[in-house]
This record gives structure tokens, sequence and C-alpha cells, in this order.
């Protein structure tokens, strides 16, 4: 008799948008087919500040700005990422 392993719950996979809009917030799997870079040239070049910062969306939830990514589309090489403000009282 073989005991049948667990199975593992399925990750959901959310339709690839059509075009990126301004005013919204996008997932790494979302941005991925239109910035045309590994996952981990990304990561770096957001340590860098030459792609946009992450937006914390919960305890382990990361976004990006759909108008910083656009602008980083527009000119790769020149993107200089937005300052963060010291802090907010």
């Amino acid at each position: 008799m073989t005991a049948t392993q667990p199975q593992k719950p399925r990750r959901r996979r959310l339709a690839q948008p059509e075009r990126l809009l301004p005013g919204a917030l996008y997932s790494w799997t979302e941005i991925e087919p239109f910035v045309r870079v590994s996952r981990e040239t990304w990561r770096m070049r957001v340590i860098a500040g030459t792609a946009p910062p992450k937006v914390p969306t919960g305890a382990r939830g990361i976004k990006y700005r759909g108008a910083e990514v656009l602008r980083w589309i527009d000119d790769p090489t020149g993107y200089d990422a937005p300052r963060q403000s010291a802090s907010r009282h």
C-alpha cells in the first residue's frame, strides 16, 4: 500500500495585464513581461535606486507603482528613483 502525498496548494495565477496603468500597483509577475530583465537584475536595480522602489502591501507583499514602472520603461538607463522622505509625522 502506498501512502499518498499531500498535494501542495495551487498558486493562483493572475491574468497578465495588457498594459500598465499609471495609477495602479503591480506585482513582479505582472510587470515582468514589460520590463524584460530578470528578477535578480530588477532586485539589484531597485537596491541601487535605478529601478522603481518597492511599495510594501503587507507583511510579505511587495508591489510597484505603475507610473514609476512606466517611467523606467521609457528610459531604463536614465531612470533615477524618487527620493524617500526622512519620516512622516
